[in-house]
C-alpha cells in the first residue's frame, strides 16, 4: 500500500498547479485520457495511451473515420486533454471505437 502512495502523488501537484484541480481517487480512472478498462464488442479493453502516443492514437482512431476533432492542433497539448471535458470526450470516442 505505501508504495503506491508516491506514485499517486507525483502526478498530483503537477496537475493542481497548471489547471487549479484536485485530484481525487477515481478507480481506474486516470488523470490522461483515454487510460482504464473499457468495454469492446466484444469484452473489455485495458488500454494506456501514453503521452507520446497521441499522433499514433489519433491516426488509430481515423482507420474508422472516428477521430473527429481530435485532429486539431489544440488537442497535441497534454494540459488540454487533461481537462475534464475534454478527457470526457477523448473517453466518450474511445468508448465508441472500442465498439466498432
Amino acid at each position: 500500500m505505501h508504495a503506491s502512495v508516491p506514485v499517486n502523488l507525483m502526478i498530483s501537484v503537477p496537475v493542481y498547479e497548471k489547471t487549479g484541480q484536485i485530484t481525487i481517487r477515481e478507480g481506474d480512472r486516470h488523470t490522461d485520457p483515454a487510460n482504464g478498462i473499457f468495454p469492446c464488442r466484444d469484452g473489455f479493453i485495458d488500454f494506456r495511451l501514453r503521452l507520446q502516443r497521441w499522433d499514433d492514437f489519433v491516426k488509430w482512431l481515423d482507420t474508422e473515420g472516428m477521430a473527429g476533432e481530435l485532429k486539431e492542433e489544440k488537442w497535441k497539448n497534454p494540459w488540454f486533454r487533461q481537462r475534464p471535458e475534454n478527457s470526457q470526450k477523448i473517453d466518450n470516442t474511445f468508448r465508441a471505437f472500442c465498439k466498432v
